[in-house]
């Protein structure tokens, strides 16, 4: 019987053992989040191609000199237009009309007598300021 229960014992504490790990890990896991480690992972796996790829500074300056160099090369100029055979046709009026030259109205004006007679005017209103405390 003593020994059944030692079995029993030993049992119970790897049992115990292997739920203390399933435990552990899913603490690990839910503290740092399933991304932040398979990204740690990736990551890991990454950084032994770094002596391949190109920096940010290197790529800047790569960038750099390419637009340099485009802006370097000068641009042919377009080629001449050719002479202009017809109207437009809608240019006032369309293509076979004539300008006609309009005719301003004269506006009618006063005569000197009727200007002179609202320069004088008899009626002259005096500027009087606004006085809020004088009886009315």
């Amino acid at each position: 019987m003593y020994v059944e229960l030692q079995r029993a014992a030993k049992a119970f504490a790897f049992y115990l053992l292997a739920l203390a790990l399933v435990a552990t890990g899913y603490v690990a896991i839910g503290h740092y989040g399933f991304a932040h480690v398979v990204a740690n992972a990736a990551l890991e796996v990454r950084n032994t191609d770094t002596a391949t790829e190109k920096t940010r500074l290197e790529l800047a300056v790569a960038n750099a000199r390419a637009i340099k160099t485009a802006l370097a090369k000068p641009i042919p100029p377009p080629e001449p237009l050719g002479p202009v055979k017809n109207k437009a046709e809608h240019a006032l009026g369309g293509p076979n009309v004539t300008k006609v030259a309009v005719k301003k109205e004269k506006k009618p004006s006063l005569s000197r007598e009727a200007a002179d007679a609202f320069a004088s005017s008899s009626t002259s209103y005096a500027y009087e300021s606004y006085d809020r405390h004088r009886p009315m």
